[in-house]
């Protein structure tokens, strides 16, 4: 459990780093070890001008973190299934990652005009539920996906199940 959320939080992390809203300074800081003094580019700690900004720029991170870990899996289709420890540990991460989805949605935080991203329909009171539902759908997917990622049953089948779910929202509630 603790490794799934180093991955986690790692991925996360790099989500985050590869945000638009990143300042473009990034401070260098010295990372010392038993291999010598390595340099990295540490950004600057971002600035948002509302909530809305906020949380756009946290759905994104969200998002990509997802994005990745679903393409994890796939590969993981091309190796030996008995060899599941990896399988496991991504299948949990996207699971959690997934669980997280209810709050990224929470505050009314379209797209800016003319911008990819979650369109205001989202959080328009007659599409809300039908939008909360696919969203716990997906949940229930990747719950499902991380079961068989344990059991070895249906592991395609649950991989693509969840990814329908992705599919669907991007192309109803997302703009291009």
């Amino acid at each position: 459990m603790k490794r799934m959320a180093h991955a986690f939080s790692l991925l996360l992390g790099l989500a985050l780093l590869a945000s638009p809203a990143q300042a473009q300074d990034p401070q260098p800081m010295t990372l010392d070890g038993p291999l010598g003094s390595f340099t990295e580019r540490r950004p600057a700690p971002t600035a948002f001008d509302s909530e809305a900004h906020r949380q756009r720029q946290l759905r994104i991170a969200t998002m990509t973190a997802m994005s990745g870990l679903y393409r994890t899996l796939v590969t993981e289709l091309t190796r030996d299934p008995a060899e599941v420890a990896f399988r496991r540990t991504a299948a949990a991460a996207l699971a959690e990652t997934a669980a997280l989805l209810p709050a990224a949605f929470s505050v009314e935080s379209p797209a800016p005009e003319g911008e990819t991203g979650a369109l205001l329909l989202i959080w328009d009171e007659a599409s809300r539920a039908a939008f909360d539902d696919l969203i716990a759908s997906f949940h229930q997917a990747t719950e499902e996906l991380r079961t068989a990622a344990v059991t070895g049953e249906d592991f395609e089948a649950k991989l693509y199940a969840a990814r329908y779910y992705c599919i669907a929202s991007h192309s109803t509630y997302r703009s291009r």
